[in-house]
């Protein structure tokens, strides 16, 4: 049922004789069809390979060959007639009828890769066995809640997902990534079940994982995840209102940069470093920044601005 189209763009990443690099575009002409192609989210695997979300699904580079990966057709039961997924919409749903493309993504623990479709609904990939996207082992939101816009997915070393969304209500689900369990005969078998409900729609019938929730605080939206300086039991949060420190056993979090005169921070993206006490951090008010955990100083680096009105540049006061 999966179509592969394959590519071979060994032009992408070229390195000159004169030791100097050059980086080309991969021409949206390539992929013909009446839909919009366009690139999302970047992910750079564990297994050396790149994964790029795009309007039309996944696309894989690996050994310097572009790989589109779709879902053509139509999904049948075992008496050939195709499948009905219910009014709601789901990841299959996506996949085989709306033709929905894929927004975010994110490896955890296992070569497990999650990933968001453009109608927010959750997929889960095996990146041991193969690319095909499949259902994730919980329902979100839930049955009572409203579908969410999500904006960014994470998942931390233990194998929690973290998911964001455009409110300040923050997701995590423990155990995402143990989707499979061994039995008596050493055979590993998945540790859920999924089914219709009485509504038809395809849903976790059984071993659903929790979803939790919380909050950094009113009005507080995440926008990035990042693991904290122990790399257990804390992790990072970027978001409109500075970097958060969260503890996730006790719930407890401190606001880095609550103290930069009055200035409310928007944290796109995080980078601990791993070999000391700094955490690297690009905002969209004042560029990028880098916080000291030993002195608690937090540093910006000064940039210039292009001037709508002329050519000229000026400097960001910092």
């Amino acid at each position: 049922m999966l179509k592969y189209f394959q590519i071979s763009l060994f032009s992408l990443f070229i390195s000159s004789v004169s030791l100097s690099q050059q980086f080309e575009t991969i021409p949206p002409a390539l992929f013909s069809g009446t839909k919009p192609f366009k690139f999302g989210d970047i992910l750079c695997t564990s297994r050396g390979s790149v994964l790029i979300t795009n309007s039309m699904g996944l696309a894989e580079i690996d050994r310097m060959h572009l790989e589109v990966i779709t879902e053509k057709g139509a999904v049948v039961d075992d008496k050939g007639k195709k499948f009905y997924f219910g009014k709601n919409s789901n990841i299959f749903k996506d996949q085989y009828e709306s033709f929905a493309g894929i927004k975010l993504i994110c490896e955890g623990p296992d070569k497990i890769i999650y990933v968001v479709s453009d109608n927010n609904n959750f997929g889960c990939i095996n990146y041991n066995w193969s690319k095909a996207i499949g259902f994730p082992p919980f329902n979100f939101p839930g049955k009572t809640g409203q579908q969410k816009s999500i904006t960014k997915i994470w998942i931390d070393g233990e194998g929690v997902l973290f998911i964001a969304t455009n409110t300040d209500t923050i997701y995590s689900i423990a155990d995402a990534t143990k989707l499979f369990r061994t039995n008596s005969g050493d055979k590993r078998i998945s540790t859920f079940m999924t089914g219709l409900d009485k509504d038809s729609n395809f849903v976790v019938t059984l071993g659903a994982r929790t979803i939790k929730k919380f909050s950094l605080g009113v009005g507080v939206i995440p926008y990035s995840f990042a693991a904290g300086p122990d790399n257990v039991k804390t992790i990072l949060i970027g978001t409109n209102n500075g970097l958060y420190e969260y503890e996730k056993q006790t719930g407890k979090s401190i606001n880095y940069l609550k103290d930069e005169a009055n200035v409310r921070l928007t944290i796109t993206n995080i980078a601990a470093s791993k070999l000391g006490s700094v955490i690297w951090f690009s905002t969209l008010e004042k560029g990028m920044g880098k916080f000291n955990m030993v002195t608690k100083r937090t540093l910006f680096f000064k940039y210039s601005k292009k001037s709508t009105a002329s050519s000229q540049t000026y400097p960001v006061n910092m």
